[in-house]
């Protein structure tokens, strides 16, 4: 079927026309200099100005006496810092306070761990002499801690045996 023909069967105009004019509208540059373009279009900030009824001192109050306020992460950044040798783990949350305000949050000093079940058949003692010979080919640094918790999946009954490593 041709052009002409599907052109036909359409209500609208062909949609590709090979003789199409171009568009003679004349079309404005814009170049950012600072100006505010925008006008009347209200910034997040008015918004929060506008908006605020009281939260900014409900907020203080709040950060004054040392109280929990509510804050809600809506972007994750995470990032390693060493410190004398020893990484540590950094998380960063951004996000707004309750009157709009935003906010960083970061959480340092937060030491890298895993956690090894140990085998049923196994000692403790013998399992982390074969994790030792492992870890030492692999991590300059770690330390092998034996805990006893609740494996995550499953109900269990009992506690069951780790080795928790900090790397």
């Amino acid at each position: 079927m041709t052009q002409s023909k599907l052109s036909k069967n359409l209500d609208g105009p062909a949609l590709f026309q090979p003789k199409a004019k171009k568009d003679k509208m004349k079309r404005q540059v814009i170049r950012y200099s600072g100006k505010n373009y925008l006008m009347g279009i209200p910034t997040h900030d008015n918004l929060v100005t506008e908006n605020n009824e009281g939260l900014t001192a409900i907020l203080e109050d709040a950060l004054s006496k040392h109280q929990d306020i509510p804050f809600m992460a809506i972007d994750v950044q995470e990032s390693t810092e060493f410190t004398n040798g020893q990484a540590w783990y950094v998380l960063r949350l951004y996000g707004p306070f309750i009157n709009g305000q935003k906010a960083v949050v970061s959480i340092t000093g937060i030491q890298v761990f895993f956690n090894i079940l140990v085998p049923d058949e196994e000692s403790t003692d013998t399992f982390e002499a074969k994790i030792r010979g492992i870890l030492s080919n692999a991590i300059k640094s770690f330390e092998i801690e034996h805990i006893k918790t609740f494996p995550f999946r499953g109900y269990h009954a009992e506690k069951k045996s780790y080795l928790r490593i900090y790397a």
